[in-house]
């Protein structure tokens, strides 16, 4: 399907795509590439601090279709409702771990949650 592209784009990509996180190429790395040799200026380049784990303990469950939208809705609403962003940074500060287990009750639960 990709025959016709540049070997190293599709080497970057597949390196940006993996899934575990662990193996996935970091941003950093990705910068480094060969492919993007051309752009590459270490003095031009912003460093930001890792995400925070509270933001992806969605990923220690198995939800469901609906549980996800949900997330995603509230997620989008950060952006839009200064109480709902302020309530986020408060929880955030008070349960760092996360709360997507309370929320959906799923500790406890079978999944890789345990």
């Amino acid at each position: 399907m990709f025959a016709d592209f540049n070997p190293l784009a599709l080497d970057l990509l597949k390196k940006m795509l993996t899934i575990s996180p662990q193996r996935r190429i970091t941003v950093e790395q990705a910068l480094e590439h060969p492919y993007l040799a051309a752009l590459h200026d270490v003095e031009d380049e912003p460093a930001a601090d890792p995400l925070h784990p509270y933001d992806f303990d969605f990923e220690l469950y198995d939800l469901t279709a609906d549980q996800l939208m949900d997330l995603l809705y509230d997620e989008v609403m950060l952006y839009h409702d200064s109480a709902r962003l302020d309530a986020y940074i408060e929880d955030r500060l008070q349960c760092p771990q996360g709360r997507t287990g309370i929320r959906f009750n799923l500790l406890g639960a079978s999944g890789r949650s345990s």
